[in-house]
């Protein structure tokens, strides 16, 4: 895999996540494939961009409600190509914080996507698998 393509999938997944996590859920949701699946392990299995946005916003306001944010760290990025797309392997470190409280890790999640490259605009997450450790 070329520097340049591995580049792009850490910028995409960057931009992924500062989406959540500043609450751009339309930006977030345009990282996902319109028919999108995400799979949660052992809990739900999300299809299509708008329920995996919609799931998103739950646990935001949840949290906004308690006076929490959510921070999300992406790292080690093991990437596969296959044909035209590429499979993603990775660790998530999910961290809350509450003002007066200090932070604490609410998770660590090992996931695995399906990427499909689309030329300029970059990628989609066609598929996601995410199992919370």
């Amino acid at each position: 895999m070329a520097e340049d393509s591995r580049t792009a999938v850490e910028q995409f997944y960057a931009e992924q996540v500062h989406a959540l996590d500043r609450g751009d859920l339309d930006a977030y949701g345009d990282t996902f494939a319109a028919d999108a699946e995400f799979v949660i392990d052992g809990l739900r299995t999300l299809r299509g961009r708008a329920r995996i946005v919609e799931h998103s916003r739950v646990l935001r306001d949840a949290r906004s409600a308690r006076g929490a944010v959510q921070r999300h760290f992406m790292a080690n990025c093991a990437v596969t190509p296959t044909g035209d797309d590429l499979r993603v392997r990775g660790t998530v470190l999910a961290v809350e914080s509450v003002a007066g409280q200090g932070s604490r890790i609410t998770a660590v999640i090992e996931f695995a996507d399906l990427l499909r490259v689309e030329g300029v605009a970059g990628h989609r997450v066609v598929s996601r698998t995410a199992k919370p450790n």
